[in-house]
């Protein structure tokens, strides 16, 4: 087995991190590499790092809230929810996860100084806002030996900033190839000079409908439910789902990822295992996510996209490769014929087939096979 290092968000506790983290390294696996997650988490994203960044918020508001007895408080609980949703995550990487031991940014550059493949992607990796600043280690500057790839790495947002911009054609310069999320990276990077980049599928849709299954043990079978999956307040998605519902006799499902003003109720504690199984088996989905999108596409499912308020280029880039733009609802396209559309899955599989393959071509270039 050869050695291979990814280096990517996998410490965040939503299911698109850790799910694609996964891919990724089943992905990897699958060339033969023996795939090791870089267990390096951003400062801001550590215990310690959310309650700072939650007080900060916090003192900063124009109401009681910026009392400093306040913001503490609220920054405690902010953390402690913090804690209690890791234990959910935490026991998904451990049995899932091959994970390095922990390391912080300092040791990055003395830990990893052996010769292997070394791969920066996928999920936020190059989103300087999302990140809280341009952060070298995301684009693999402590690698002194080894070959650097990008796999499917996200900027999130349409161009790169000029606080970033000659720091990242410094990194990205020495990289065997660079492969994207998004269509709109690629225009991103070329705007600073850099040319060879090529979008191709988030790793989540590198691994198959089938991949899938066999990997997390699920049930092949449909169930008569609706599953909706959202990230942001939207009374609009909200009304639609209820709307679906009272058409379809169907009842709706909620995948809990925080407290909605609304009627509908959520389904908490679900392991990353429950998640893929409740898209698969969904009749239809509806979402404002991302990999919500991408796990609806793989499994085949009906659904629909209500546009999330930031970044969403990444939705915008898989349903304009696939050819399904009218998926994506707003306040102008919101009727009952929206939910009689067919998809045509044949043509679609077709599709992620031949997207696997250009990226297959790529890993094979390695090696020269």
């Amino acid at each position: 087995m050869k050695n291979a290092y990814l280096l990517t968000i996998h410490y965040i506790n939503n299911y698109g991190s850790v799910l694609q983290t996964f891919a990724s390294q089943q992905y990897l696996a699958s060339f033969g590499y023996d795939c090791s997650v870089i267990n390096y988490t951003r400062e801001n994203a550590t215990k310690e790092g959310v309650y700072r960044e939650f007080y900060k918020i916090y003192r900063n508001c124009n109401d009681l809230r910026a009392l400093p007895i306040f913001s503490y408080l609220l920054a405690k609980r902010a953390e402690i929810r913090f804690i209690k949703k890791s234990i959910l995550f935490d026991s998904f990487r451990k049995k899932f996860l091959k994970l390095t031991k922990t390391v912080n940014k300092d040791e990055l550059y003395t830990f990893f100084c052996n010769p292997a493949l070394y791969i920066v992607g996928s999920d936020q990796t190059w989103n300087y806002d999302y990140n809280g600043g341009f952060l070298p280690e995301y684009y693999l500057s402590f690698v002194k030996d080894g070959v650097k790839i990008s796999l499917s790495s996200s900027i999130g947002n349409e161009h790169f900033n000029k606080l970033e911009q000659n720091e990242v054609k410094k990194y990205l310069k020495d990289f065997q190839f660079i492969t994207v999320r998004e269509k709109s990276a690629v225009n991103a990077l070329n705007e600073i000079g850099i040319m060879n980049a090529q979008q191709v599928l988030d790793p989540t849709l590198l691994l198959s409908r089938n991949n899938w299954i066999k990997a997390m043990n699920l049930v092949d079978e449909t169930e008569d439910y609706i599953l909706v999956y959202q990230l942001n307040h939207n009374m609009m998605l909200s009304d639609f789902a209820s709307n679906l519902s009272k058409k379809t006799d169907l009842k709706i499902v909620r995948i809990h990822t925080f407290d909605f003003k609304d009627n509908i109720k959520s389904k908490k504690n679900i392991t990353p295992e429950k998640f893929c199984q409740l898209f698969l088996s969904a009749k239809y989905i509806v979402t404002d996510s991302f990999h919500g999108t991408a796990f609806s596409i793989n499994f085949n499912r009906k659904f629909f996209v209500f546009q999330p308020p930031k970044y969403s280029t990444r939705i915008k880039s898989i349903l304009e490769l696939c050819n399904m733009k009218d998926r994506l609802l707003n306040t102008t396209n919101v009727d009952d014929n929206i939910i009689n559309n067919e998809i045509d899955y044949t043509r679609i599989n077709k599709i992620l087939e031949k997207e696997r393959f250009k990226v297959n071509d790529l890993m094979n270039s390695l090696t020269g096979d």
